[in-house]
C-alpha cells in the first residue's frame, strides 16, 4: 500500500495503539513512524512509557504508561470523550507540527549553524571553505610529479 492510501486507512480510527515493550523481542528497534502516521491524521495515541515516547509525549499529547490497567480505562475514557480525543489530538499534532516537520528540523539546524558562525572568526570560516591555503599543508602538486 502507499504512504498515503496507509495514512488514509485512519481516517476512521478513535485511538492510536503504540505500545512498545522493550523486553519482549518483537518490539526492540521499532520506529516512531507508525506514531508519525497517527499524529498526521490526527489520531490520539495509546503508548507505553517506553523507547522515545517519553521524549516526544506527555500527558496532553498521548495515553502514555506502562500499567496496563491505566492503558484500559483511559482507552474506556478516551472511546467514551470525543472531545477529550480531539482535544489530545490537538495537542499533539501541534506538537508534531512544532517538532517533527523538516520545516522544524530545518530551524534547528539553522540555529545551530547561525551560532556557529557567530562564534567562528572571518578568517577559519575562509580557511574551511578552502578560499584560502590552510596553514601549514604543502600546495597540490601537479598531476603526474
Amino acid at each position: 500500500m502507499s504512504y498515503g492510501d496507509y495514512l488514509k486507512s485512519f481516517e476512521d480510527v478513535a485511538l492510536g495503539l503504540a505500545p512498545l515493550l522493550p523486553d519482549a523481542p518483537f518490539v526492540r528497534g521499532k520506529s516512531f513512524g507508525k506514531v508519525l502516521g497517527y499524529l498526521e491524521r490526527g489520531v490520539p495515541v495509546v503508548c507505553s512509557d517506553a523507547g522515545e515516547h517519553p521524549a516526544f509525549f506527555d500527558p496532553d499529547t498521548a495515553l502514555m504508561s506502562n500499567d496496563e490497567d491505566v492503558l484500559v480505562a483511559g482507552m474506556i475514557r478516551l472511546l467514551a470523550e470525543p472531545g477529550a480525543r480531539a482535544e489530545m489530538a490537538r495537542h499533539a499534532r501541534a506538537r508534531f507540527l512544532d517538532c517533527l516537520t523538516s520545516h522544524a528540523a530545518a530551524e534547528r539546524v539553522a540555529k545551530t549553524l547561525g551560532a556557529l558562525v557567530q562564534a567562528m572568526p572571518l578568517a577559519d570560516w575562509r580557511e574551511m571553505s578552502g578560499m584560502v591555503p590552510r596553514r601549514g599543508l604543502e600546495p597540490p602538486r601537479p598531476y603526474g610529479h
